[in-house]
């Protein structure tokens, strides 16, 4: 006699999308361990550059980074979880030109909610446009880099562009790939998407008329 199994519990998504719905936390003084921890890992800083070609941190060049006012660093978590999965940010969100960038890593590999991260880097997106006014948001990724290159599909990013051997990996020099969204896009794509104070594109009447967006303003 076959046994039955019992099926996986659906997970609450994100309204409009097949995607798992997720919690973010602003990054505090208490958390910089964690996330140093996390961005100390080889595997996880062969991805990123933070400027200049640094990929390695010190405790206290990561505790300046997240909680400078330029930035908005994001934990993420399940919403039944008190554990974090990993962390999003958004950089640059003072640009007077209406623009920020945004990058993302895991660094618990624990049991999640499929998607997660896609989740994470979706709520982080609504709370730039959402919460900071940004007009477009851009990020770069690693060619070979497989799985963000599914993250920015499925966020329906468009890719604008391609930079030429500029990433190290070892001896290797790779391509970085260039995607943005603009806030437009965003709209009519995520209506419904909360950012991370929980307010959407329609809670905020913009969804009948993206004109009446605030736009960011030089100073």
């Amino acid at each position: 006699m076959r046994a039955i199994r019992s099926k996986r519990p659906t997970c609450e998504t994100i309204p409009g999308t097949d995607l798992p719905r997720v919690v973010l936390k602003t990054v505090g003084h208490e958390d910089i361990d964690t996330v140093h921890e996390w961005l100390s890992n080889q595997r996880v800083h062969c991805w990123l550059d933070f400027g200049g070609g640094r990929q390695q941190l010190s405790r206290l060049a990561v505790g300046s980074m997240l909680t400078s006012k330029r930035n908005r660093g994001l934990l993420f978590y399940a919403p039944d979880s008190t554990v974090p999965i990993g962390i999003v940010c958004l950089t640059d969100i003072d640009n007077a030109m209406g623009s920020a960038e945004i990058w993302g890593v895991r660094g618990h590999f624990g049991p999640a909610p499929k998607n997660i991260t896609t989740s994470a880097l979706l709520a982080a997106m609504a709370t730039g446009f959402l919460e900071h006014g940004r007009e477009a948001i851009g990020t770069w990724l690693v060619d070979g880099n497989v799985a963000s290159v599914g993250v920015h599909a499925k966020l329906g990013m468009t890719q604008t562009g391609r930079q030429r051997g500029r990433h190290r990996m070892g001896a290797e020099l790779r391509d970085r790939i260039l995607f943005d969204m603009l806030r437009h896009e965003f709209i009519a794509r995520f209506p419904d998407a909360p950012a991370a104070s929980g307010v959407t594109c329609r809670s905020l009447g913009w969804v009948d008329s993206a004109a009446a967006c605030p736009r960011a303003e030089a100073e």
